[in-house]
């Protein structure tokens, strides 16, 4: 069985960045800060966009992801939209031979948010 771990969130226009440190994050804060918000834009980023997320989402274009699975890490863009033909990003990345990179890309996928 394979691990899957979330290292950070990009709310892409919305100019927001959630990181989540360490091998154990939690969600704190009072009434109306967010956190369910989170939680749904997580769903978002790994499934399906729930169709009722609230309007402070409104200028999000998309939810931008570094997840690991195992030994893998990739970067999700899942656009948010509720249509079952929106197309998804996946890349797998790898740290870089050189120094004049950080990263480099190993595999890209665009695939329909959900298929039959």
């Amino acid at each position: 069985m394979h691990e899957l771990r979330i290292h950070r969130i990009d709310l892409v226009g919305g100019n927001r960045t959630i990181e989540f440190a360490g091998d154990f994050a939690v969600i704190s804060g009072s009434i109306t800060t967010g956190k369910t918000t989170v939680v749904r834009l997580i769903r978002s980023l790994l499934g399906r966009v729930p169709g009722h997320l609230p309007p402070e989402t409104g200028s999000v274009r998309s939810v931008r992801g570094r997840v690991s699975f195992g030994a893998h890490m990739w970067e999700i863009d899942r656009p948010l939209v509720t249509t079952k033909t929106a197309t998804v990003s996946l890349s797998r990345r790898e740290p870089a031979d050189d120094d004049d990179e950080a990263e480099r890309i190993v595999d890209a996928l665009r695939l329909p948010a959900e298929q039959p």
